[in-house]
């Protein structure tokens, strides 16, 4: 997920084969994330529009393992 990161915001999408390079990369990551830090992410709606989060929260995140 780290690499994907650095990785999105470098992408100049020209084309198909960077456009499939990078849902390639996407669905490695998806496919490696755990199951737990999927919910986890769900739960708090972080990809949400304008999402609102709490302190309480915001320490799970900082301290999930």
């Amino acid at each position: 997920m780290e690499q994907l990161l650095t990785y999105l915001p470098q992408i100049k999408i020209e084309n198909f084969a960077v456009l499939a390079e990078a849902y390639f990369h996407a669905i490695q990551a998806r496919r490696n994330t755990p199951v737990s830090f999927q919910m986890l992410v769900a739960r708090l709606g972080i990809f949400e529009y304008n999402p609102i989060i709490s302190n309480e929260e915001l320490e799970s995140i900082e301290n999930f393992s």
